[in-house]
């Protein structure tokens, strides 16, 4: 019935609603019918002017129709081809939250049974180590075993051997002889523990290397080599904002990320106050704050203008907002140098 109403002139214009309207946007697409996807957050402010009070399937459909009629080209989605990579790195997200738990849950074990354990243990040990107890769960199975068979044990399914020689086995061993932890615990639970644990450590990394593996696909591929973007920040950027040309300039793609600036002014006052709004995405929000976390500690020229703000008496979280939005106007610009590099390398391909 609807293809019988549909002319080669109509625009269809589809809310993303999960998995339904990737099938539904896919089939109208391979039929060559003019389809877009409508920005949700521009979508509830547009539907909040117009249609406040009333909230139903009718009216939605109202709405959209008169939204992806507006000449605002920001109102319109088309990035079908990001939906791999958002899910990647939502499918990342959940992972690491489910590691960081679990490896928690196994610390907390570990000052139990064995608490002189964590003083040998560091991020680049922490897998021999599980692997270890995994077979040596105590400190009484860790003193009896040999010097060999610890050592064995911290190798095992490890590509490098790096520092578990028979001394450092040796070291463990002392520590397990010396134990205070408490002795006959059961262990069953802290074994499945490990066991999942280190589940979620080998799935974060397989995720990792698919992310990769997408972002070569893109366009923004070059950006993974620069320092400043990791390639679970950089699918999160791109997922989530899709194409970065439908953004006309760099303050609607900061406002969209979350770090639009209201102002508060009465008359002709000289005193005004000024905050973020927060109505944008909070996922790309957070993005840049770990950016701009991540640059105020390896001392670049965006820590150079935090601690700038720092010493103008500015309150740290206001710096540190501060350097998230120039970290998300910079990603606008890097973005958008990506297409316009493609688009050289096209014409220099069509003179050759």
């Amino acid at each position: 019935k609807l293809e019988k109403a549909l002319t080669p002139e109509t625009m269809i214009g589809m809310e993303v609603t999960g998995n339904y309207s990737k099938t539904l946007f896919d089939y109208l697409r391979q039929r060559k019918y003019r389809v877009t996807y409508v920005d949700n957050f521009k979508m509830n402010t547009f539907a909040q002017l117009h249609s406040p009070q009333v909230k139903n399937d009718k009216t939605d459909a109202r709405l959209i129709s008169m939204y992806i009629a507006s000449p605002d080209e920001l109102t319109k989605v088309e990035i079908p081809e990001m939906n791999e990579l958002k899910d990647l790195a939502n499918l990342y997200d959940k992972t690491s939250r489910q590691l960081s738990r679990h490896k928690c849950m196994v610390k907390s074990q570990i000052n139990i049974i064995f608490p002189e354990l964590e003083s040998v243990m560091s991020n680049n040990s922490n897998m021999g180590i599980s692997y270890m107890l995994l077979k040596f769960p105590t400190p009484k199975e860790i003193a009896e075993a040999t010097d060999e068979e610890i050592r064995d044990a911290l190798r095992e399914n490890l590509k490098r051997a790096g520092k578990f020689d028979v001394q450092y086995a040796r070291k463990i061993k002392t520590l397990a002889k010396e134990s205070i932890g408490v002795k006959n615990y059961p262990v069953l639970c802290f074994k499945q523990t490990v066991k999942t644990m280190l589940f979620y450590t080998i799935q974060a990394k397989a995720i990792k290397e698919s992310i990769r593996e997408a972002l070569k696909k893109t366009t923004y591929a070059r950006l993974m080599e620069e320092f400043g973007y990791n390639v679970v920040s950089l699918a999160t950027i791109i997922g989530i904002a899709g194409d970065i040309r439908r953004f006309p300039n760099h303050k609607k793609f900061s406002s969209y990320c979350g770090f639009g600036i209201r102002e508060k002014r009465s008359g002709s006052s000289i005193n005004k106050s000024t905050h973020i709004t927060k109505k944008g995405n909070s996922r790309l929000r957070q993005t840049f704050h770990m950016l701009a976390l991540i640059h105020i500690n390896y001392k670049t020229e965006f820590s150079e203008y935090y601690f700038k703000l720092k010493e103008r008496g500015k309150h740290p979280k206001k710096c540190l907002v501060a350097t998230a939005r120039k970290l998300a106007v910079k990603a606008y610009y890097d973005l958008l140098k990506c297409h316009k590099s493609e688009a050289l390398n096209d014409t220099k391909s069509e003179i050759i």
